[in-house]
């Protein structure tokens, strides 16, 4: 997969020009622990000796690239395209201003072939996942909001540099919806198919008073994601990550255990959208019902202070572009649609890892699970895993009430 030159390369651009007189002597490849379900991950080691010190040492690095040990994962991966995207993002967007915001984050040393991408390697800089089944804290959803904020502003920063909006300057094929596609050959036009067929399975047993107008009425909410997810025309957008999980958001501590710095990884599912869309999907994949209905409000706050900070910086003033009654407006016109959205994830992000196990290692089974059929594996989980029910059965009372209290008005 790499060469002596690329790891060179590697080398150079992450240590800069100034300490990059290196040479290297060796690298290697070892398994990460951390595998997504868009890819496979690696840590590539290089052995470097300065030719100033003549002192050998190592340096880490994170590999991501296609999945190989599945066939069906794979071919989903291709069809896809994450790797093309998420290398344009990095190109055309974060790395041109690097200087200002890559503290939120990890910067990307190499790209190979649209199927290998080689970054900081985050956990060698004691950076960690929560994970995917506990539940952020107050002080974890603040730290992220502010970054949040920090990622929105490169895209308003970048907009006012050239003049233009963000489509206009930037390859369609690295802005447009990569999730939610209505071609129906499609592998996630297929998961999402069978993820509408679990919700109502799931309404249908564990919430029994629900009428067969209010089910229809939610089909038809989850269906209309593939075509709510396009640029908005009434309200500001911006590049947004879209994929905000605790999966893709890393944290760093300090000695008394509190959140010292926050990096948000894989930019495979960026949208052009409006911003509040990130703070919702963060709020909605990572907390509870009864921890949103206490901090959303004053989280979304934190999250328009940063971005005010952050743009005050360049001279942009948030009230000409993004005032606060916009966010708010944004916010409770994207609600439907965040909701939507997580009633499909966390069915699946949810599982827990004795089940999603022998689903990645199978390609049948993988394949089965993603695009035919997946009722009985989730209504079965919900029965035997106390969080996963808990979790999933709050996403769809979500659904619910968002769906009666619309009829309502």
């Amino acid at each position: 997969m790499f060469k002596l030159g690329d790891c060179l390369t590697i080398v150079n651009r992450a240590l800069g020009e100034e300490e990059a007189n290196v040479e290297v002597e060796g690298f290697r490849l070892e398994k990460s622990h951390s595998a997504g379900f868009l890819g496979e991950t690696e840590v590539l080691k290089i052995r470097v000796k300065s030719c100033a010190k003549n002192v050998p040492h190592e340096l880490s690095f994170f590999v991501k690239r296609l999945p190989k040990g599945n066939r069906e994962q794979e071919a989903l991966v291709r069809e896809l395209d994450v790797y093309t995207k998420e290398i344009g993002i990095y190109e055309n967007v974060l790395r041109p201003l690097e200087g200002y915001f890559s503290e939120v984050y990890p910067r990307m040393y190499l790209a190979k072939d649209n199927e290998v991408l080689v970054m900081e390697d985050l956990a060698a800089l004691g950076f960690s996942t929560v994970d995917t089944h506990k539940l952020y804290d107050f002080e974890k959803c603040e730290a992220v909001v502010k970054a949040l904020g920090k990622f929105h502003a490169m895209t308003l920063v970048t907009e006012k540099l050239n003049g233009t909006k963000l489509p206009d300057f930037i390859p369609d094929r690295f802005l447009r919806e990569t999730l939610f596609i209505c071609e129906p050959s499609n592998a996630l036009f297929k998961y999402v198919k069978v993820g509408i067929r679990v919700v109502d399975a799931i309404i249908v047993k564990h919430f029994p008073e629900v009428s067969p107008e209010v089910r229809g009425r939610i089909e038809a909410l989850l269906e209309s994601l593939w075509d709510g997810l396009n640029p908005s025309l009434k309200f500001r957008n911006v590049l947004t990550h879209g994929d905000l999980w605790a999966n893709n958001v890393m944290f760093s501590y300090n000695s008394q255990g509190t959140v010292k710095e926050v990096k948000i990884v894989d930019f495979q599912l960026v949208r052009y959208y409006p911003p509040a869309f990130d703070v919702l999907m963060l709020l909605h994949l990572t907390t509870s019902q009864d921890f949103r209905s206490k901090h959303s409000e004053a989280l979304m706050l934190t999250y328009h202070l940063s971005l005010r900070h952050s743009l005050s910086h360049h001279s942009i003033c948030i009230d000409d572009i993004l005032p606060w009654s916009e966010l708010v407006a944004s916010a409770n016109h994207l609600i439907p649609i965040v909701r939507a959205i997580a009633v499909t994830y966390q069915q699946w992000t949810l599982l827990p890892t004795s089940k999603i196990d022998p689903i990645m290692k199978d390609p049948e089974l993988y394949n089965h699970i993603v695009t035919v059929d997946r009722v009985d594996l989730v209504l079965e989980t919900i029965q035997d895993n106390e969080n996963y029910r808990r979790r999933v059965l709050e996403a769809v009372s979500d659904i619910v009430d968002c769906v009666q209290n619309r009829m309502k008005h």
